[in-house]
């Protein structure tokens, strides 16, 4: 009897003290600069509410909702990444793992929604109002899928159509069997036996196989490029292109695709020698350098890409909006950002704008001209991920560290069981539990006190 009280009140000592932690921080110590009301229950429960109207509740991780002032976008996470619920203006769209869906509830659209039971079920309706489903790979139709327009199935793969502004294709057995007519294609497939495509207007050009992929060859004949080049697989192949406004390409490959090389007039260099491990690209504002996966770097305009014992170790600079972005990981344990405004004409020199830091699963830091944030740990590989932010990071974020543009800044620890710091009139405040709660009756700086 003693052994089951004993027992009894170690429960209730372990409840009162998840009690005590679960009721950590109900009032927000620092809520947002631009918040009306902020409050929280640890780190399983969290609403706030700002002077625009915009709201946020969280029932982490089962349940988020937030919402803009004007109602115009919103999003709901159900158990996220499992469900989600956006809607923006008249448009809406929704996942629940595996279907998802959309619809357009605008007064034009005539009801028009998508709905999406992968890979078993497919139904909607059309904007101009035609309903269509399809139970695949039995009997159906689905519009607008995977790029192929209007699809109409039967047994699949034994017999489908896709129908595209215009262009007409049927298969039987698929991948055996296709035939696609057009304004400007016609192409007949009997897989692996011999296959033709031709294509008619700006974009001419015929390709063919035999026996693929023992022989296959390409012809262009378009306004931009003429030539022709075939590939006899896998000994050997050849190509000669003359492109309007770069000259003359001719090129060869040996055992393809591993050995290959292309040269232009106009300075084009490519070389694959062998592929993937020895790649080198010259190519107006583009240069690459690969001796992968040891190390290799790509040149593009602004922009300069860069990796090291593959995949591990990488780099980029490049030039975006004004500025200056800079980036270097070592996967998956590291990853830093650097934005910098670039050099200015009149002699300003360039100024550090925001910056990012993440040891995995340690800690993450970033700075930018809306404040800075320290926590620790941090178990997310994404950056500034919303839905993560959302659903996942407050339940790992036992210490946290923010300061805002005004100057507020707080220490959170365990999600409000501890907090210190200061308000935007530079004001001491000090957190324990929910219960008690002290705030400096003036300004730390008139008490001549360091702020924290």
């Amino acid at each position: 009897m003693d052994c089951r009280v004993n027992v009894l009140l170690t429960l209730q000592g372990w409840a009162a003290i998840g009690l005590l932690a679960l009721a950590a921080g109900c009032v927000s110590p620092l809520p947002p600069a631009d918040a009306v009301s902020a409050w929280r229950v640890g780190p399983l429960l969290e609403g706030a509410r700002t002077g625009a109207g915009d709201r946020l509740l969280a029932v982490r991780p089962l349940f988020s909702r937030e919402e803009t002032g004007d109602g115009f976008r919103g999003v709901t996470d159900i158990l996220w990444p499992v469900g989600t619920f956006h809607h923006r203006g008249d448009r809406r769209s929704w996942r629940l793992i595996p279907a998802y869906g959309m619809g357009d509830d605008a007064p034009a659209a005539d009801g028009a929604h998508r709905f999406r039971l992968l890979p078993i079920f497919f139904e909607g309706r059309t904007r101009a109002g035609e309903d269509y489903w399809g139970l695949f790979p039995l009997y159906g139709e689905i519009r607008d899928f995977l790029g192929m327009g209007d699809v109409q199935f039967r047994l699949f793969p034994l017999y489908a159509t896709a129908q595209d502004r215009g262009t007409l294709t049927r298969t039987v057995l698929w991948p055996f069997y296709l035939n696609r007519e057009g304004e400007r294609i016609d192409q007949f497939r009997l897989w692996p036996f011999y296959g033709r495509r031709t294509v008619t207007g700006r974009q001419a050009n015929t390709r063919s196989f035999i026996l693929w992929p023992i022989w296959s060859q390409v012809r262009l004949e378009n306004d931009a490029v003429r030539g022709e080049g075939f590939v006899l697989f896998p000994l050997y192949g050849q190509s000669r292109f003359e492109r309007r406004k770069r000259g003359v390409e001719t090129g060869w490959t040996v055992l393809p695709p591993f050995i290959s090389s292309v040269k232009g007039d106009d300075g084009y260099r490519s070389l694959r020698a062998p592929w993937p491990f020895i790649r080198q690209l010259d190519d107006a504002d583009r240069h690459e350098r690969h001796w992968w996966p040891l190390y290799g770097t790509t040149r593009r305009g602004d922009r300069r890409d860069w990796y090291a014992v593959w995949p591990i170790i990488a780099g980029s600079a490049a030039s975006r909006d004004q500025q200056l972005v800079r980036q270097f990981q070592v996967a998956p344990f590291y990853f830093q950002e650097t934005r910098a405004t670039q050099a200015a004409s009149n002699g300003v020199p360039p100024r550090v704008t925001a910056r990012f830091r993440r040891l995995w699963p340690l800690y993450s830091w970033q700075r930018n001209e809306q404040g800075a944030r320290l926590r620790v740990p941090e178990l997310s590989l994404f950056r500034m991920s919303e839905p993560i932010e959302r659903n996942w990071a407050p339940l790992w974020s036992w210490f946290v560290r923010r300061e805002r543009a005004d100057g507020a800044r707080i220490t959170d620890l365990f999600w409000g069981l501890a907090a210190w710091g200061r308000d935007a009139e530079a004001r001491r405040f000090a957190q324990l539990l929910w219960v008690f709660h002290f705030k400096a009756s003036r300004p730390a700086a008139d008490a001549g006190e360091d702020a924290p």
